[in-house]
C-alpha cells in the first residue's frame, strides 16, 4: 500500500515550483522596444529676405524595454520607412520643399535632410519654432521563441528652432545718370539700409554686367 507524502515533502515540492517560476527570463522570451526620435537644424541662423537651405537632422536614441540578441535589439529600435516634412508654422518663412523620404533610421543621427526656404523680407529678428512632421513604422515585439513580430506605425510632430538675425541689408532705391552712349558721365545711386541693424564704415563698390560700361 502506497503511503501519502509527508507534509514536509509536500512543502518542499511547492517551494521548488515557486522558485522555478520566479527565475528571471523564463516567463518572457521576447524583445520589446521602439525608436525615440528628435529633430534639430544643422544651422538655424537666417536673415530677412534670404533664400537658403535648412538642414533637418533626425536623431534616434532608441528605447529598449526588454533586450535580447543585438540584431533583434537593433530591429525594434530602428524607425523604418521614415518621411519628414518641414512646415513654416507661424514663422515668417516659406518652405518650398515638400515631404522627403529618408528610409530607415537606426540609433544615431541622420545627415541633414535639406529644405529650400525663403525668409520674408520684413521678418522680425527673433526666435521661431518650425514644426517637423515625421512618419515611420517599427517592429515593437519580437518573440525569441518562434520569431513572431508585431509592427506599429505612427506620425509625430517635432519642432526645430530658427533664429532670424539682426543684420544690415541694402537696396538700390534710385539710379540717375546723364551719361550718353560713347561718353563719360556721372551716375547717382540711392542706397537704403532696409535691414534691422545699423551699418558702420560701409563701402560701396559698383560693377556693370555689360563689359561696354566701366566705372
Amino acid at each position: 500500500m502506497q503511503q501519502e507524502p509527508s507534509m514536509k515533502s509536500r512543502t518542499l515540492l511547492a517551494l521548488v515550483l515557486v522558485a522555478t517560476l520566479l527565475v528571471p527570463g523564463v516567463a518572457m522570451a521576447a524583445v520589446l522596444g521602439s525608436p525615440e526620435l528628435s529633430t534639430h537644424l544643422a544651422d538655424n541662423h537666417v536673415t530677412p529676405g534670404e533664400r537658403t537651405t535648412l538642414g533637418v537632422v533626425v536623431q534616434n536614441s532608441g528605447d529598449l524595454d526588454n533586450g535580447g540578441a543585438a540584431a533583434l535589439n537593433s530591429e525594434v529600435t530602428t524607425a523604418r520607412g521614415v518621411t519628414v516634412r518641414l512646415k513654416s508654422g507661424n514663422a515668417p518663412v516659406t518652405v518650398e520643399t515638400g515631404t522627403q523620404a529618408i528610409g530607415s533610421v537606426p540609433e544615431g543621427a541622420t545627415p541633414p535632410v535639406n529644405y529650400q526656404v525663403e525668409i520674408d523680407e520684413n521678418a522680425e529678428p527673433g526666435t521661431y519654432r518650425l514644426p517637423v512632421r515625421v512618419h515611420y513604422d517599427w517592429t515593437s515585439y519580437i518573440s525569441e521563441t518562434d520569431g513572431t513580430r508585431r509592427t506599429n506605425s505612427t506620425t509625430e510632430t517635432h519642432y526645430v528652432t530658427l533664429r532670424v538675425k539682426d543684420e544690415a541689408r541694402f537696396e538700390i532705391v534710385d539710379v540717375r545718370s546723364d551719361a550718353r552712349v560713347g561718353e563719360t558721365g556721372a551716375v547717382t545711386l540711392g542706397v537704403k539700409n532696409v535691414g534691422t541693424e545699423v551699418a558702420n564704415d560701409a563701402d560701396v563698390a559698383v560693377t556693370a554686367a555689360n563689359p561696354a560700361t566701366t566705372f
